[in-house]
């Protein structure tokens, strides 16, 4: 984990490759706009879903605050 509650980076953008520019855009605002909102929280990126999460308890399910999916319709 990173210092400001990112997980690796790696994993981030196993889940971000492959966004079209624009929605990959909202997405990196939306994560920065998480951090701001939800200090404390980790994130939590589940590469074979294609998801983002954000949890108080990393490593549950059980503890997560907020997660989506970037698409298009993000």
């Amino acid at each position: 984990m990173g210092e400001d509650g990112r997980d690796d980076q790696g994993d981030v953008a196993a889940v971000l490759d492959g966004l079209a520019p624009p929605v990959r855009a909202v997405t990196e605002r939306l994560r920065a706009l998480v951090a701001e909102v939800l200090p404390g929280a980790v994130e939590e990126p589940d590469p074979s879903a294609r998801l983002l999460g954000y949890t108080y308890r990393p490593g549950t399910y059980g503890g997560w605050s907020r997660r989506w999916r970037p698409t298009a319709h993000t």
